[in-house]
């Protein structure tokens, strides 16, 4: 099994809670080892 990493742009984030959210939706995606949002607002 080879690592794979990947990049998305979510727009309309407004908040820290929406990263959070983002984050925990991602890392239940079957195959996800690791996710991280980040809110650069």
């Amino acid at each position: 099994m080879s690592i794979k990493k990947e990049r998305i742009k979510v727009y309309d984030m407004t908040c820290t809670s929406c990263e959070n959210r983002v984050e925990k939706a991602i890392k239940k995606l079957e195959g996800v080892l690791h996710a991280k949002a980040s809110y650069m607002g």
